[in-house]
């Protein structure tokens, strides 16, 4: 049987989770829109580096390196700001190939 308290409880939870990394995206993003890449440098380097990070979402993790990689852009540190967009796009290519190949096998079974 369902039950929605119980439901209602878990979103909550994994709701209040979240927020906290959506507010220092949004931080992120208005330090480095000021110009401030060493503050972004700083607060990005928290959010790539957060325990909770395994629990997020692939495009989430690449949206945090490509905001690091701004930063470091933004230093002038151009090395290392193409390491961190390399990064974000492995994210995202992982993804995209867990995706497809649960295509493929979906394709197969049918």
């Amino acid at each position: 049987s369902y039950d929605r308290q119980t439901d209602y409880h878990m979103v909550k939870k994994q709701h209040s989770r979240q927020q906290p990394m959506e507010n220092l995206r949004e931080e992120i993003s208005a330090l480095l829109k000021e110009g401030l890449f060493s503050s972004a440098w700083t607060l990005a380097s928290f959010l790539v580096s957060h325990k909770s990070k395994k629990r997020a979402s692939a495009q989430d993790r690449a949206n945090d390196w490509t905001l690091f990689g701004d930063a470091a852009f933004g230093l002038t540190s151009y090395a290392q700001a193409r390491g961190f967009y390399q990064k974000g796009l492995g994210f995202i290519r992982g993804a995209s190939s867990k995706e497809s190949k649960m295509e493929s096998a979906m394709i197969e079974y049918q």
